[in-house]
């Protein structure tokens, strides 16, 4: 079943807006990107290497790259392109699942995640371009 929905505009074209877009994450790990305006036709797959649930997605940008987080039900932390949706890093960050993640919109590559160990964890992603 889908555990997680997130919408979020894509960076804009040329000619100057984005494309609305929707990530569904599932109970079995799976991740789905569809763009609103023809879903039938840009819909992208891609199963995590952690097959665990996907409790939460931000999508940050930076100047020239974008990509999604994803926190999961094993305590891992998963960073995927936003293109492709193929994993660019992972990271255990703790041992019960990460309940939550967010990510600054004026600070590119900073977030904050929790988890059952009611832990607040700070992270800055340098990986953004």
């Amino acid at each position: 079943g889908v555990s997680n929905l997130t919408a979020f505009k894509s960076r804009d074209d040329e000619e100057g807006g984005g494309v609305l877009k929707l990530l569904a994450g599932t109970v079995q790990g799976k991740m789905y990107r569809w763009d609103m305006d023809n879903p039938e036709k840009t819909m992208k797959q891609n199963q995590l290497e952690d097959k665990s649930t996907i409790w939460s997605t931000q999508c940050m940008f930076g100047h020239e790259t974008s990509v999604i987080f994803t926190s999961l039900g094993s305590g891992g932390l998963s960073v995927l392109d936003s293109d492709t949706l193929a994993p660019v890093l992972t990271h255990q960050v703790s041992e019960p699942p990460l309940t939550g993640l967010t990510a600054s919109s004026d600070k590119p590559g900073l977030l904050a995640v929790s988890s059952f160990d009611k832990t607040v964890r700070i992270y800055f992603y340098t990986g953004l371009k």
